[in-house]
């Protein structure tokens, strides 16, 4: 959960709503709490950003075309923009202000499409080791996608690579992966209900949680 002195505001777009939407009949204050999930785990956050720009760069250095260069100038934007909107939504949070939830899960979406659109053009270069390299690194941020997301299930299958930039060469190159994805996606949505099953009885729990003070 996030920290009690972290407050994030819920999503107010209607595409963003729907992608952070955790069911029914969840209370308001618990919603709070799972967005502010979207904001936690830094490190995966930035092992996530390491990742893909530490490839990009690799890539671009062995095969320094248009469409490799004009990815990596796209990525360095993409993960600098993420970076710079959740530290403003971490500082407002913690003042109890208004954060930018909208603009950082569109740009978790831009992010996925960068990744994919890198596999991509990858794969169409011919170059067997880009194509191994691209193709390693998303498949790696998969379990990470869904269990640093796991609040949010149809946000982390949106922003799953697998999803965004492989539908087209998924047999060919990630065959294996593929459970791997499914596995995960199903792991996060047990997670998440059994999140929900622990605060279907609110009272309940914060009596339980008043005697255990005592």
């Amino acid at each position: 959960m996030q920290s009690e002195t972290r407050i994030y505001s819920l999503p107010r777009w209607r595409v963003t709503r729907w992608l952070a939407d955790c069911g029914p009949g969840v209370p308001d204050d618990i919603r709070v709490e799972l967005i502010g999930n979207l904001f936690g785990n830094l490190p995966v956050f930035v092992g996530g950003v390491i990742n893909t720009v530490a490839v990009a760069i690799a890539i671009v250095a062995r095969k320094p075309t248009a469409p490799f260069i004009a990815w990596l100038v796209f990525e360095i934007a993409v993960c600098t923009a993420r970076l710079i909107v959740l530290l403003v939504a971490r500082r407002a949070a913690l003042s109890r202000a208004e954060t930018p939830t909208d603009i950082y899960l569109i740009l978790g979406l831009a992010w996925s499409a960068s990744v994919g659109y890198g596999v991509i053009v990858s794969l169409a270069s011919g170059d067997f080791v880009i194509a191994t390299l691209a193709c390693l690194s998303s498949a790696a941020m998969v379990g990470g996608i869904f269990f640093r997301n796991f609040s949010a299930p149809r946000f982390a299958a949106a922003i799953d690579p697998d999803q965004l930039g492989l539908v087209g060469s998924r047999r060919a190159a990630l065959g294996p992966v593929a459970p791997l994805c499914r596995t995960a996606a199903g792991a996060a949505l047990l997670h998440r209900n059994d999140l929900r099953g622990l605060h279907a009885q609110p009272d309940a729990g914060r009596h339980d949680a008043g005697r255990a003070r005592e």
